[in-house]
């Protein structure tokens, strides 16, 4: 056979496997994005098998494409591959909250694979290999569509452009038609630069790929002699001190003189300020979470330093900033920068934890740096402890806590964290007995929220709810002492559109038994905002069957305003920057009245527009959700306390109003 036969034969035969090759991949492509929106919709549902499933498929495919990639390519490939791993064995131990998670991971996968197939369309066109350039350049415009569709923006009309002709020119160049060189490489350039300018939307979407320890494993046979032991030597290097500084305003005790003719002439009072600044050292532990120097503590620790300092179990001191804050479950996530590789805790499963279970306490209270204590845990779901406004589920332990343990870890003899120490019930101010721990499965999911998002997302159902006492339970045709009872509904919130009505007992949410109203509370909250969920209700002595939308907080306020409006008969706004500084507040601090109604209860009790809310019951109001949550839990014609700040003049005064 002549040799230029063999040649053109040759060519035919590998034109021919690479035709093959490239009409599987495009189905591949395609398949790999139904992978993806099919697990979402599995997990909406809570069917975490399917969903484990179709998320493993993604992951064979991604690393196939990792083996044929080289250098960095290859490196972000693998590192989606192992995203989607640890995805899949979180979804596996449910220990995945949020559908924000998996679009995070999905976005940057599709991002990964993007610039993946522009750098071979690039590769492919510097070698002249027109058909192989089509290819790649066009699945790089599909990855990318796929990755900003993912993040949740808005695909702009500049960049669709780019994407729609890199397909249309990919296609082209595939079919073997006529091209332009300069079109191509036009192409190729302008696909190249929407994939980077990509990575600033998928950074924006919030959530980075979490590398916190979470274990599911019983507890081990120990010995006891030397399980505390074991325990405090494989966790004390990861956990920390912090030292805090907050600086707050006070309000000048001289400043009513400042006037006084007697005290001008006699004593010669200077011009002063209402309020001037003062310093506040204080002290905590926390916790090393993961590989990045996240720090695990209290808010009540963290949340308004100005300053914080970090010492390491090494004696290592560094300053420490503010990633994120929960004041409604008192947890804060604070990081250092720290050049060398750090050690981290693993958290167990606080669910699994049960009375009597020996536990271990790390911190440093009054100062007194990797102090251990040992004890049980004497009781769960403790609720009520602090404000009773927040998402409380304490775990109770004996293990001594003091002031400055508050962050430290509760482990288990595992020496996995089962909670963080947060407060202690004492008359002496010292420990007595009485700890209170936040359980692990909680500070998780917060955590990862915060290191996301700087904040937590939470579910909204639209009902006020309280426990069931004997009295209530005759009154709404039940027996059982079970359940959240329902005795108000937001009209045209998520409960309303579902159906639920006032005296309606909520006895399950999502498949769980609901005990008591702050069971419910907490579910609610941690559940993903839009899933539909199957709520069981006790309406008359019967079961009726419900399918809620969650709603969130954000939708709360706005429709909750109207519940102010017709309580209260006010509207309010946040005070703005101008007038925290005249009144001498904190940024969060209070609600400017706006509007009055003539025969509302504010205004008949002597409040005018301008005035500002400052409390209600003992309870601050530190923003507008702060603010519709406690109006939303009052009760018709009950007298409350309202902490006023008269506009006028700036002072302050308690003032009685009754609820319509």
């Amino acid at each position: 056979m002549p040799f230029i036969l063999v040649v053109i034969i040759s060519l035919i035969w590998l034109g021919s496997s690479h035709a093959q090759t490239q009409a599987k991949g495009p189905t591949e492509q395609t398949e790999l994005d139904q992978l993806f929106k099919k697990a979402r919709e599995s997990f909406l549902k809570k069917d975490f098998k399917d969903a484990v499933s179709d998320i493993r498929r993604g992951e064979a495919f991604v690393k196939q494409e990792a083996d044929r990639a080289t250098g960095e390519a290859k490196q972000s490939l693998m590192g989606s591959a192992q995203e989607l791993d640890k995805l899949a064995e979180e979804l596996q131990k449910r220990t995945v909250r949020s559908v924000k998670e998996l679009d995070s991971v999905f976005a940057r996968t599709h991002h990964a694979l993007a610039r993946y197939y522009q750098e071979k369309a690039s590769e492919s066109w510097t070698q002249k290999a027109i058909t192989e350039t089509g290819y790649y350049l066009r699945l790089s415009a599909v990855h990318l569509e796929n990755a900003l569709t993912w993040t949740g923006h808005r695909i702009e009309a500049g960049v669709a452009t780019v994407v729609d002709e890199a397909k249309r020119l990919g296609e082209k160049m595939e079919k073997g038609k006529e091209w332009v060189a300069s079109e191509a490489t036009k192409s190729i350039d302008a696909i190249r630069k929407e994939v980077d300018e990509a990575t600033r939307k998928i950074e924006s979407l919030g959530f980075k790929s979490s590398t916190i320890h979470v274990s599911d494993r019983p507890i081990r046979a120990v010995n006891l002699n030397t399980a505390v032991i074991q325990v405090a030597k494989q966790n004390l290097p990861a956990v920390v001190y912090i030292e805090v500084t907050e600086t707050r305003e006070v309000e000048n005790p001289f400043f009513s003189f400042e006037n006084n003719p007697f005290f001008r002439r006699f004593f010669g009072v200077p011009k002063m300020p209402r309020r001037f600044k003062q310093e506040i050292k204080g002290l905590g532990s926390g916790m090393i979470i993961d590989k990045d120097g996240h720090i695990l503590t209290n808010y009540h620790v963290a949340g308004g330093a100005t300053k914080m300092e970090v010492t390491l179990a090494d004696g290592s001191k560094y300053p420490a900033k503010l990633v994120g804050g929960d004041p409604k479950t008192d947890l804060a996530v604070i990081q250092i920068q720290a050049k060398e590789s750090l050690p981290q805790v693993t958290f167990g499963n606080s669910d699994k934890a049960e009375v009597g279970e020996w536990v271990v306490a790390i911190g440093a209270p009054r100062a007194l740096e990797k102090t251990v204590t040992q004890g049980i845990i004497s009781a769960k779901h403790r609720t009520g402890i602090t404000d009773p406004n927040s998402y409380q589920d304490f775990l109770q332990t004996d293990a001594a806590i003091n002031p400055g343990n508050s962050g430290g870890p509760l482990l288990d003899l595992n020496g996995d964290v089962i909670g963080v120490n947060a407060a202690i019930a004492t008359e002496s101010g010292g420990f007595e007995g009485i700890g209170f721990t936040i359980p692990s499965n909680m500070a998780v999911y917060v955590a990862k929220a915060l290191i996301a998002h700087g904040k937590v997302e939470r579910g909204w159902l639209g009902v006020t709810i309280r426990n069931l006492t004997p009295e209530l339970a005759k009154s709404v045709h039940t027996e059982t002492l079970r359940g959240a009872l329902v005795v108000d509904v937001v009209k045209e919130g998520p409960a309303d559109k579902a159906g639920m009505k006032n005296n309606d007992v909520v006895i399950t949410y999502g498949g769980k038994e609901i005990p008591d109203s702050a069971a419910l509370r907490n579910e609610v909250a941690e559940t993903p905002i839009g899933q539909d969920v199957k709520v069981t209700v006790l309406r008359n002595g019967k079961k009726e069957s419900l399918t809620v939308k969650i709603g969130s907080l954000e939708q709360s306020i706005k429709l909750l305003s109207a519940s102010v409006k017709e309580r209260l008969g006010a509207e309010v706004r946040l005070p703005t920057a101008r007038e925290v500084q005249q009144y001498g507040l904190t940024p969060s601090q209070g609600v400017v009245i706006t509007w009055l109604d003539p025969k509302g209860s504010l205004a008949e009790a002597g409040f005018e527009i301008g005035d500002m809310i400052l409390a209600i019951n003992g309870q601050p109001i530190e923003g507008m959700q702060s603010f519709v949550d406690l109006v939303s839990t009052l009760r018709p014609n009950q007298k409350i306390s309202v902490l006023a700040l008269d506009h006028r003049t700036g002072n302050t005064m308690t003032i009685q109003v009754v609820v319509r």
